[in-house]
């Protein structure tokens, strides 16, 4: 895309394609783009009502939301009193992707009952001849795990690779492998 700016030929090879075939690219592009995100959801129990919320929420939000602040009469419901902020929130409100993603973000890591991640791990031991500490070492940081076990306030955040309530289901599948072994 830099060469179509800087070099005219380039880019007058790109203006010359028909619309046509762009629109069919694009057709191609975003159905890989929706099929790619919804093969996510195989490991995704959705016979959960937790699940089924979180999911109908993140979608629902994810394309009404924008909707709602792209139309002219509502330009100016988001008024903090820095305009930078307003500007910078306006942006990520109008994007369906970005917001239906925050909102499942914040709902599958806040709404408590069986979460996606240890649900994926426990059908991850049973499929695969990982070990328990094979899988917990994927999850941890690539640096700075040592601070962060020593941290024991860590423990309560729901994004920590320490986090109490994913420690504790990780060791119930742990201890339940160990007695399977024996």
């Amino acid at each position: 895309m830099i060469l179509c700016g800087l070099i005219g030929k380039i880019g007058a090879l790109f203006i010359n394609i028909p619309e046509p075939i762009i629109g069919g690219i694009f057709v191609v592009v975003f159905a890989m783009i929706t099929s790619v995100g919804l093969s996510n959801l195989q490991f995704v129990d959705l016979n959960s009502s937790r699940n089924l919320f979180v999911l109908g929420v993140s979608i629902f939000i994810g394309l009404f939301v924008p909707e709602w602040i792209s139309r002219p009469e509502n330009k100016d419901v988001i008024q903090t009193t820095v305009p930078i902020l307003d500007e910078v929130l306006s942006v990520l409100l109008r994007i369906p992707m970005f917001l239906g993603g925050v909102i499942g973000f914040i709902l599958d890591n806040t709404i408590p009952e069986e979460r996606g991640i240890v649900a994926w791990e426990e059908q991850l031991l049973k499929e695969t001849d990982m070990s328990f500490d094979e899988i917990e070492m994927s999850y941890n940081l690539p640096f700075g795990m040592s601070f962060i076990k020593r941290w024991k306030w860590m423990r309560w955040i729901p994004l920590s690779p320490t986090y109490q309530q994913r420690e504790n289901c990780l060791n119930d599948l742990q201890m339940e492998e160990k007695r399977t072994r024996f």
